[in-house]
C-alpha cells in the first residue's frame, strides 16, 4: 500500500466534501471520482482507512483550536503544489505534529521552506 502524498490527500479530501452534498447526483459523481482516484494510485479504500489509522494522522491537532505557527505554516507548505525532497517532506510532516516549540535551526529551515513556497506561487 502507498500512502497518499500531501497534495493527492488535499485533492482527494475535497473529493470527499462533495460527499455531504444535497444533490444525489453531485454525490454519486463524488464517489465515483474519489474511487477513480484512488485506483489510479493503486490503492483502495481499505488504504485510506488503515492510513488515517496511523499515529502520523491521529496526532493532528484539532482544527478548532489555533495550532502554534510552525504547525501552520508546515501544513501549508504541505498542502502547496511544490515538490519536496524527502528529506523535506518528512521534516514539514515533523513540523506540522511537533507540539513543542522547534529549535532556532528547525525555525530557520522551516522559513526557507515556507519562501520556497511562496516563491512558486
Amino acid at each position: 500500500m502507498s500512502a497518499l502524498d500531501p497534495r493527492d490527500a488535499v485533492r482527494f479530501s475535497k473529493l470527499l466534501g462533495l460527499l455531504g452534498s444535497d444533490q444525489v447526483g453531485e454525490r454519486a459523481a463524488a464517489a465515483l471520482k474519489a474511487t477513480e482516484f484512488l485506483r489510479a494510485r493503486e490503492m483502495g479504500w481499505v488504504d485510506i482507512g488503515r492510513q488515517l489509522s496511523e499515529p502520523s494522522y491521529r496526532a493532528l491537532p484539532d482544527p478548532a483550536r489555533p495550532s502554534p505557527s510552525h504547525q501552520r505554516d508546515a501544513r501549508t507548505c504541505l498542502a502547496s503544489d511544490v515538490q519536496w525532497r524527502e528529506h523535506e517532506l518528512e521534516f514539514l510532516k515533523q513540523m506540522a505534529t511537533q507540539m513543542r516549540r522547534p529549535s532556532e535551526k528547525q525555525r530557520d529551515w522551516l522559513d526557507g521552506l515556507c519562501d520556497r513556497r511562496r516563491r512558486s506561487i
